[in-house]
């Protein structure tokens, strides 16, 4: 893994893996990306600010296990969903609580409290 960070903008990314990259998806996390190559392995992660890498990382009880591999459209299809299901005047982290909930591999979800 490498990590970059640029002092100029305060961007932070991990690149977990080389290869091509396909696709950028939202984290359910403001700020948040992750990118995947064309069979869906998650290539790297990238936040816009420091602030917004902590607040993801403390969604999660401060550790996060990321999949090898993502179906792109089942997660688009997860955040489309975490972010009409959840009632209007929710905060981001009840949009995060449901997504955690519907997509995130169990350990994540005990790492933050959940079931």
């Amino acid at each position: 893994m490498r990590f970059r960070y640029d002092p100029q903008s305060g961007a932070l990314y991990f690149r977990l893996r080389e290869g091509k990259i396909e696709e950028t998806l939202d984290l359910p996390s403001p700020g948040g990306y992750m990118d995947v190559d064309p069979e869906g392995n998650v290539m790297g992660l990238e936040f816009l600010s420091l602030q917004e890498y902590v607040t993801f990382l403390s969604g999660f009880g401060g550790e996060v296990e990321l999949p090898e591999r993502v179906d792109a459209d089942a997660y688009d299809e997860a955040m489309r969903r975490a972010f009409e299901e959840v009632p209007t005047g929710e905060t981001p982290a009840d949009v995060l609580d449901f997504f955690r909930e519907t997509f995130l591999p169990r350990t994540n979800r005990e790492r933050a409290g959940g079931v």
